[in-house]
Protein backbone atom coordinates (compact mmCIF):
# COMPACT_ATOMS: atom_id res chain seq x y z
CA UNK A 1 0.00 0.00 0.00
CA UNK A 2 2.82 2.40 0.77
CA UNK A 3 4.12 2.23 -2.81
CA UNK A 4 0.67 2.88 -4.26
CA UNK A 5 0.10 5.79 -1.88
CA UNK A 6 3.44 7.34 -2.81
CA UNK A 7 2.63 7.08 -6.52
CA UNK A 8 -0.62 8.92 -5.82
CA UNK A 9 1.19 11.63 -3.87
CA UNK A 10 -0.25 10.51 -0.53
CA UNK A 11 2.06 10.66 2.45
CA UNK A 12 2.04 7.57 4.66
CA UNK A 13 2.97 8.16 8.28
CA UNK A 14 3.61 5.17 10.55
CA UNK A 15 3.40 5.64 14.26
CA UNK A 16 4.14 3.29 17.11
CA UNK A 17 4.03 3.32 20.85
CA UNK A 18 5.16 0.39 22.93
CA UNK A 19 5.71 -3.25 22.08
CA UNK A 20 2.54 -4.99 20.85
CA UNK A 21 3.99 -8.47 21.47
CA UNK A 22 5.04 -7.72 25.04
CA UNK A 23 1.68 -6.08 25.68
CA UNK A 24 -0.23 -9.11 24.38
CA UNK A 25 1.82 -11.53 26.48
CA UNK A 26 1.85 -9.47 29.71
CA UNK A 27 0.51 -11.76 32.48
CA UNK A 28 -0.49 -8.72 34.56
CA UNK A 29 -3.21 -7.72 32.08
CA UNK A 30 -6.55 -9.26 32.93
CA UNK A 31 -8.10 -8.71 29.48
CA UNK A 32 -6.77 -8.70 25.92
CA UNK A 33 -5.48 -5.29 24.85
CA UNK A 34 -6.12 -5.92 21.16
CA UNK A 35 -8.83 -7.73 19.22
CA UNK A 36 -7.91 -11.43 19.36
CA UNK A 37 -10.17 -13.75 17.40
CA UNK A 38 -10.69 -17.35 18.43
CA UNK A 39 -11.93 -20.55 16.84
CA UNK A 40 -13.69 -23.01 19.14
CA UNK A 41 -13.39 -26.81 18.99
CA UNK A 42 -16.65 -27.03 17.01
CA UNK A 43 -15.65 -24.30 14.56
CA UNK A 44 -17.53 -21.46 16.27
CA UNK A 45 -15.89 -18.06 15.95
CA UNK A 46 -15.39 -15.70 18.83
CA UNK A 47 -13.33 -12.83 20.16
CA UNK A 48 -11.29 -12.68 23.37
CA UNK A 49 -12.64 -10.46 26.13
CA UNK A 50 -11.33 -6.91 25.90
CA UNK A 51 -11.05 -3.95 28.23
CA UNK A 52 -11.76 -0.91 26.11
Amino acid sequence: MTGIAQQAGIEVVRVSTGDIRADALDPNHRFASMPLFTLGPNGERGMARRQC
